[in-house]
C-alpha cells in the first residue's frame, strides 16, 4: 500500500482527478506496500464454561495507531450484486477470471423453533442440552457430558425445512481465499455450515487457480455465496499479479498484500450487508473447542448445530449482564466473557500432522459409508506440540487467527496498516495473536494434510526457505502433542441436521481432486 506523504500531494491530486475520468470510481488510499507486520436472546441461566486450570487475566494489547480519516469507501452497490456466482472464462494469456453475475434471493429471515431429530448414534453424541459451570467462581466445578443440562444459549434450528436450518440473523459470515483447494472445500463448507453456523460466504479466487471453486447448488440455497476475483477488491489488480521474474520474496509479498486487501474489502462488504460475526481462516483450518480448556468439551457441544455461535453469545450475554449489574468479578477466568465481547478476538491454532492412526482409530464412531482417509477432521488426529507448549517448538503452530464482529468496525479499522493475523487495527490489537491453543475455549485445528493433499496446493509461502517437500517433512511426522478426537462429533450433529441421504450427497467429493469430483 502506498503512503501519500505531503511532498507527493500533487500525485494524490492527480489520482483524484484522473481516475474518475478513466472510469475508475472506486479506489483506496493505501499504506505501506508489501509489509506484514444478536441479536439479544433470553439468557436461560447465568452461565459460562470454566476451564480446569487457572488462567491469567487477559491484558489488552497496545499499538501505534496511524490515523487517516480520508479513506474512500468501497461502493459495493456498483460492483457487487446480491449474490455473485462466476463461471470460469479463462484468458489464455494471463489466466484471469472474467465474471458472469447472476442473482439469487436472500435466505429467509423467519425464526424457527428447534425440532429435535432422532439420534444417529446412541451413546455420548446425544441431542441432550448441556449444563455449564457457573461463571467466575474461584472453584472449578467438574462436570461430565451426561450430567450437563439446559443452560447454554441455543440457536434456532429447523430440521424439517431442508433450506432453512438456521435463523439468518444467528449465522456467521466467512472471508475465504481459494487457490485450487478443491479437495478441501466440501468438508470445510459442510463443517462450518453446521458448526459456526455459516450463512454468508465470500470466496476470493486466486488468479493462479486452474479452476474456480466447484460449489454444490444446495449450499447456494441455504447460504449466500459470492465469488470474487482480484478486480472485485483491489483497485489496480495488475500490481499484485504474479510474474515470471518474481522471486520467492516478491511472490510472498504479493500473496500477503492480496490477503490483506481482500480481508478489508470483504469485511466492508459484510458490514454494509448488516452482518456481524465473521471468520478469517483458510481451507485447512477448522474452528472448534478445546478439551484442554474444559474436560469433555467436545463430546458435550461439538455435535450441536451452531455451537460456536452459541458459545460466543453465551459469553457475551454474561458480559452484558455483569456490566448491567455493575459486577466487577476478579477470578482466574473472569476475563473470558470480556474476551469474547471484543470486536475482534483471536483463536489460537494447533497443527495436526500427517502421522497416520490405525484403521480402527480412524473409523471409530463414524457411519459406515464415510471413508475416513478422505476427511481431514477424521484422518489426522496427532498434534505437533503439547497443549500450551511454551518450549522452543511453540511457534510451530503459528499465530492465532481472528473472528471479527464487522458491525462494530470503524473507519480507523479499515484504514490502519494491517496483517493477516490482525486484519483490522486498532480493533484486533486488543487481544494477542500469541495465545496458545488450549488457553481459551475456542481454537482452530490446522491440518497439514498428507503429502498428496499438501502437494496439490499452490502457495508462495512454501518456497521461501526450502522446497515444498522439505517443509512438509519438517512437520509431517511430529506427534508430541498426542492424538485426540475433539472435532469428530461434528459428523453426528451434521447427520441429525440434514439427514443421512443429504449428508452423503454433500460430502461425496470430500478429499477428492477436481478431476474426480462429481457435480
Amino acid at each position: 500500500m502506498v503512503l501519500f506523504r505531503s511532498h507527493k500531494l500533487s500525485l494524490r491530486i492527480s489520482l483524484f482527478v484522473l481516475l474518475p475520468l478513466l472510469g475508475v470510481h472506486q479506489f483506496y488510499i493505501f499504506l505501506t506496500p508489501f509489509q506484514d507486520s444478536f441479536q439479544d436472546v433470553p439468557l436461560l441461566e447465568k452461565a459460562v464454561f470454566l476451564g480446569n486450570s487457572p488462567r491469567s487475566a487477559e491484558k489488552s494489547s497496545k499499538g501505534f495507531l496511524l490515523r487517516n480519516k480520508s479513506i474512500i469507501d468501497h461502493d459495493s452497490s456498483k460492483t457487487l450484486s446480491t449474490e455473485i456466482y462466476k463461471s470460469k472464462q479463462v484468458d489464455s494469456k494471463d489466466h484471469s477470471y472474467k465474471s458472469s453475475i447472476t442473482t439469487d434471493a436472500e435466505p429467509s429471515n423467519e425464526l424457527f423453533v428447534k425440532q429435535p431429530r432422532a439420534n444417529v448414534t446412541a451413546g455420548k453424541y446425544s441431542n441432550d442440552s448441556i449444563k455449564l459451570t457457573r461463571c467466575c467462581t474461584s472453584t472449578v466445578e467438574k462436570t461430565s457430558g451426561e450430567s450437563l443440562q439446559n443452560t447454554l444459549l441455543t440457536i434456532n434450528t429447523n430440521t424439517s425445512d431442508p433450506t432453512n436450518h438456521f435463523d439468518w440473523n444467528q449465522t456467521f459470515s466467512a472471508c475465504l481465499l481459494f487457490m485450487d483447494d478443491h479437495n478441501r472445500l466440501s468438508e470445510w463448507i459442510a463443517y462450518h455450515y453446521f458448526a459456526l453456523p455459516l450463512g454468508y460466504l465470500i470466496i476470493a479466487v486466486d488468479p493462479a487457480s486452474n479452476a474456480p471453486p466447484q460449489i454444490d447448488g444446495y449450499w447456494r440455497k441455504v447460504m449466500k455465496i459470492e465469488i470474487w476475483n482480484d478486480k472485485d477488491f483491489f483497485p489496480i489488480p495488475g500490481s499484485i499479479k504474479r510474474r515470471k521474474k518474481d522471486g520467492p520474496k516478491q511472490l510472498l509479498e504479493k500473496h500477503r498484500m492480496r490477503q490483506r486487501e481482500f480481508y478489508k474489502a470483504c469485511g466492508k462488504r459484510l458490514q454494509d450487508k448488516g452482518r456481524t460475526l465473521t471468520s478469517f481462516i483458510d481451507t485447512d483450518e477448522y474452528v472448534t473447542v478445546s478439551d484442554h480448556f474444559q474436560a469433555n468439551f467436545s463430546t458435550t457441544i461439538v455435535h450441536k448445530p451452531g455451537f460456536v455461535w452459541n458459545l460466543i453469545q453465551t459469553y457475551r450475554q454474561e458480559h452484558r449482564q455483569a456490566q448491567k449489574q455493575h459486577e466487577n468479578k476478579n477470578t482466574s477466568l473472569s476475563w473470558v466473557p470480556t474476551y469474547y465481547s471484543n470486536t475482534c478476538f483471536h483463536l489460537p491454532r494447533t497443527l495436526y500432522t500427517a502421522v497416520e492412526s490405525t484403521a480402527a482409530e480412524r473409523i471409530h464412531s463414524l457411519p459406515e459409508w464415510i471413508d475416513a482417509l478422505q476427511f481431514m477432521t477424521f484422518r489426522h488426529r496427532y498434534r505437533l506440540t503439547p497443549y500450551e507448549d511454551r518450549g522452543p517448538s511453540k511457534g510451530f503452530n503459528g499465530l492465532a487467527k481472528v473472528i471479527v464482529d464487522v458491525s462494530n468496525l470503524t473507519d480507523d479499522d479499515f484504514v490502519q496498516q494491517s496483517t493477516t493475523h490482525a486484519p483490522f487495527k486498532p480493533s484486533c490489537l486488543r487481544t494477542s495473536p500469541n495465545k496458545l491453543y488450549g488457553s481459551t475455549p475456542l481454537g482452530i485445528h490446522h491440518y497439514l494434510g498428507s503429502w498428496e493433499s499438501y502437494s496439490r496446493e499452490k502457495d508462495p509461502r512454501k518456497d521461501m526457505k526450502d522446497s515444498s517437500k522439505k517443509k512438509w517433512e519438517r512437520f509431517a511426522y511430529g506427534k508430541a502433542g498426542g492424538a485426540d478426537d475433539e472435532i469428530r462429533p461434528w459428523i453426528h450433529g451434521f447427520l441429525n441436521l440434514v439427514g443421512t441421504e443429504k449428508a452423503q450427497y454433500l460430502l461425496r467429493n470430500a478429499g477428492l481432486p477436481l478431476k474426480n469430483q462429481t457435480m
